[in-house]
C-alpha cells in the first residue's frame, strides 16, 4: 500500500474541503468530506433509535427513534442498550452527584470518581486567578455562614453592588457553590477593584460568598491520573511501597474528595510530605479527566463518561418502571428511503461546526419541501 504524504501537498486554509494536489507518482489527491448517513426505515430502525451519537454530539444530533404506529409497528425492536433513545428523546435517568452515589459509580465501575479540592485562587508561585470583574469570565463562590467570614472583603461600593447583584440573582440551584459570570456590559467595578481580586469574602444576609478556583468541587473521573505512566508519583510509590497517590483518597480513606496538594500546610485530616504543586500542573492534566459535574449538581445518566455509562449503572439509578433491563421500543421511520446522490442535491445540509453546503434551497422550506415530495 502506497504510503501518503499530506506534508507533500501545498495546505492552505481550505485544504481539508477543497483541496487536491498531485502525488509523486503522478496520481492526484482529493480530500471530499461528506456527512455519515444512517439509514432508519421501518424496515431496519437504527439499533439505539440514534442515542449514542445525539449523546456523544451534545444533542446537535437528534433522537431518529419515530413514535409507534400502524405504519411501522410490525419491525419495532426492544433495544436494551444503555444509549437507547425513545421516540422524544434519550432516557432521562438522573443522578445527584452526592458522596453516596460517587461512591456507588466507583464500586460499580472501578473508576476513581473524585471532587477537587486544594485548587488556590494564589498559588505558591504567587500566580493569581484573574478578577472576577474580568468581562466574560465565570467565577465559582463557596457557600459558607456568614460567622465563617469574621472579615468581608472592603470593595469600592460600585464592586460591591455589582457582585452582590450578580450573586443574588443567579440561578445557580447548587447547594455549595455558585457560579457567575461577569457579562460584557451593564455591569462594573470600582476602577480600584479591577485587577486581580482573588481572595475575596461577600457577605450577604447569613451568607458568606467565598471566591474559589473555577474548578473547586468539580467531580472529575481520575483514573487516568491512577496509571503508572501518568500521575510522575505513582511510579515513585510503587517503588517506596507506598500506596497510590491518587487511588489512596478512595481505597485507604474512603474519601470521595481529593486534595490538590498546593499548600502543604492544608488540614484535611491525613499526612502529606509531597512538594508544593503550582496550578499549571492542574492546567496541563485536567484535561485527561472526564468531567461528571460539580458536587451537589443533578446531572442525567446519559452525560456520563463513557466508561461510567455502563448497563449496570443504569440499573442501578433507573427508578423508572421501564428501567432494570425491560428495554426501549425502537421505531423506524415510515417512508424514508436511503439517501440516492444520482437523484442530485436537494437539501441544504448544515453541520453547525464551521461547514456548510448551500445546495440552493432555503433551509426554512425543507420541512414543506420534504411534504410535498412524500405526499
Amino acid at each position: 500500500m502506497q504510503k501518503i504524504c499530506i506534508s507533500c501537498c501545498k495546505l492552505t486554509p481550505y485544504f481539508f474541503f477543497y483541496h487536491k494536489c498531485k502525488l509523486p507518482d503522478g496520481s492526484w489527491l482529493q480530500f471530499e468530506p461528506r456527512l455519515k448517513l444512517e439509514s432508519n426505515t421501518d424496515e431496519a430502525p437504527i439499533d439505539d433509535g440514534g442515542g449514542l451519537v445525539q449523546a456523544l454530539t451534545g444533542g446537535h444530533t437528534r433522537c431518529a427513534n419515530a413514535p409507534r404506529t400502524f405504519l411501522n409497528e410490525k419491525n419495532c425492536l426492544l433495544a436494551t442498550s444503555v444509549s437507547t433513545c425513545g421516540s422524544s428523546g434519550t432516557q432521562k435517568i438522573d443522578i445527584e452527584l452526592n458522596e453516596e452515589n460517587i461512591l456507588k459509580l466507583h464500586t460499580i465501575t472501578g473508576q476513581y470518581i473524585y471532587a477537587i479540592l486544594g485548587l488556590p485562587v494564589v498559588d505558591f508561585q504567587n500566580t493569581s486567578l484573574p478578577s472576577p470583574c474580568t468581562p466574560g469570565l465565570r467565577s465559582r463562590w463557596e457557600i459558607l455562614n456568614s460567622t465563617d467570614c469574621p472579615d468581608p472583603t472592603v470593595l469600592e461600593d460600585e464592586t460591591n453592588s455589582t457582585l452582590v447583584n450578580l450573586l443574588i440573582k443567579s440561578n445557580d440551584i447548587n447547594p455549595f457553590i455558585r457560579d457567575i459570570s461577569f457579562p460584557s456590559n451593564r455591569y462594573t467595578c470600582g476602577t480600584n477593584d479591577t485587577e486581580a481580586l482573588a481572595h475575596v469574602d461577600i457577605v450577604i444576609g447569613e451568607t458568606c460568598f467565598r471566591r474559589v478556583h473555577p474548578e473547586h468541587l468539580s467531580v472529575y473521573d481520575f483514573t487516568y491520573w491512577t496509571l503508572d505512566n501518568t500521575h510522575p508519583g505513582n511510579m515513585v510509590a510503587m517503588m517506596d511501597n507506598e500506596p497510590n497517590p491518587i487511588k489512596k483518597w478512595m481505597d485507604l480513606y474512603g474519601s470521595i474528595f481529593i486534595m490538590f496538594p498546593a499548600f502543604n500546610n492544608h488540614h484535611d485530616g491525613h499526612d502529606h510530605d509531597v512538594p508544593n504543586h503550582p496550578i499549571e500542573r492542574w492546567t496541563t492534566h485536567s484535561v485527561h479527566f472526564s468531567k461528571l459535574g460539580r458536587f451537589g449538581d443533578m446531572i442525567k445518566f446519559i452525560d456520563l463518561p463513557n466508561e461510567c455509562r455502563t448497563d449496570e449503572v443504569k440499573g442501578y439509578f433507573d427508578s423508572s418502571e421501564s428501567g432494570g433491563g425491560m428495554g426501549t421500543v425502537v421505531c423506524g421511520s415510515p417512508n424514508e428511503v436511503a439517501n440516492d446522490p444520482t437523484f442530485g442535491y436537494q437539501f441544504d445540509v448544515a453541520t453547525g461546526q464551521d461547514t456548510e453546503w448551500n445546495l440552493g434551497y432555503q433551509r426554512g422550506k425543507q420541512k414543506s419541501n420534504l411534504f410535498y415530495d412524500v405526499s
